[in-house]
């Protein structure tokens, strides 16, 4: 094992849990996790894994805190909630990167979205995606004086949210249905978040070759293909009915809006404009929709 410590942000969620998986298995180096509560159950099970757990509530943390947090890291991976921090996501994310330059990190990771707002001049703002955009803008600037290698990875939209936040819906007739505002005739760009993992142990392996890369991954498809596949997996039968993006904004439940217009973007640009989907598949097997549905099939609990 290297001597070099990764430092993995939101290591208890879907993305830093699939980091530090991965790195936990490779064993290429030391682990250290940031965590607001190092005696959650979560937390612990990062610590039998070996993994160093460092206190610490990035909603109150100074920069000073996150350079303390940091001392000694050769490396870190972060990624911010927008849901969590809502407008003080790109504040919070700045003064990691500020804590990431007093520390000296020399390979900082960062899970960044597409820039909406300026992509569509304006049209559509996605705040959980533009203020990550700020975040990697804000680190640009630090890597270009040198501070450090900024590498960026960029998610697609979580196979796991089809379990999750558009999980199929029992219709009335016994067969079940998937409401979004994705058009029919325009491919998602889906993935597993856990491919995430491998993805960042090849940035952080090669950090002179992957300096500036800036790397999406996904397996798109249309809707009618991805209910088609969750329809055999399951063996029911699984509808897609599809909302504008105006109708579903006004859903009322938290967050309809901001994902209204997630959509709305993706229908005109796609998740990853003018973006090099190509890297990614050199650097791990990305997981199919079928692949993904044998494994967690039993998740959806379809009666």
């Amino acid at each position: 094992m290297s001597d070099k410590i990764i430092t993995v942000f939101g290591a208890t969620g879907k993305q830093g849990g699939a980091v530090i998986e991965t790195l936990a298995k490779s064993k290429k180096f030391k682990l250290r996790a940031i965590t607001r509560n190092p005696d959650s159950p979560a937390s612990q099970e990062l610590k039998k894994k070996g993994v160093e757990l460092v206190k610490l509530d990035m909603t109150t943390a100074s920069v000073d805190d996150f350079a303390k947090a940091l001392t000694g890291s050769y490396g870190l991976f972060l990624v911010t909630d927008y849901y969590t921090y809502f407008g003080a996501e790109a504040d919070i994310g700045k003064k990691v990167v500020d804590g990431a330059v007093k520390a000296k990190v020399e390979h900082f990771v960062f899970s960044s979205l597409s820039a909406c707002k300026k992509i569509s001049k304006g049209e559509i703002p996605v705040p959980h995606f533009d203020l990550k955009d700020d975040i990697k803008v804000y680190a640009e600037e630090k890597a270009k004086n040198g501070a450090f290698v900024l590498s960026t990875v960029l998610a697609p939209f979580y196979l796991q949210n089809f379990e999750g936040f558009f999980p199929p819906k029992k219709n009335d007739d016994g067969t079940y249905s998937i409401t979004m505002p994705q058009e029919v005739n325009v491919p998602l760009d889906i993935g597993d978040i856990n491919d995430i993992g491998p993805i960042v142990e090849a940035i952080l392996n090669d950090k002179q070759k992957y300096a500036g890369a800036s790397i999406p991954f996904t397996t798109p498809l249309k809707m009618q293909e991805i209910v088609d596949k969750i329809s055999k997996a399951t063996g029911k039968t699984v509808k897609y009915n599809y909302v504008p993006s105006e109708v579903f904004a006004k859903f009322g439940f938290p967050g309809a809006e901001e994902l209204a217009a997630m959509f709305a973007f993706y229908n005109k640009f796609g998740a990853f404009p003018g973006q090099d989907t190509t890297i990614a598949p050199k650097l791990t097997h990305l997981t199919t929709i079928d692949e993904y549905l044998n494994k967690n099939k039993s998740k959806y609990n379809l009666q």
